[in-house]
């Protein structure tokens, strides 16, 4: 079975145009210092575990 029959098969529709901007507004995730500071946790801990062990 081709790709092109398979599209042909489960193809539902495109999403409409109206739907798509919603997705384009929406804002950028700010990033504030709890966000940064489990970033730098997340390897912090695991590399003093391994350290001690």
């Amino acid at each position: 079975m081709s790709l092109m029959e398979l599209l042909e098969q489960y193809y539902i529709g495109e999403l409409h145009m109206d739907d798509r901007q919603k997705e384009m507004e929406k804002e950028a995730p700010d990033t504030n210092s709890a966000e940064s500071s489990t970033s730098w946790t997340t390897w912090l801990i695991p590399a003093v575990v391994a350290t001690v062990v």
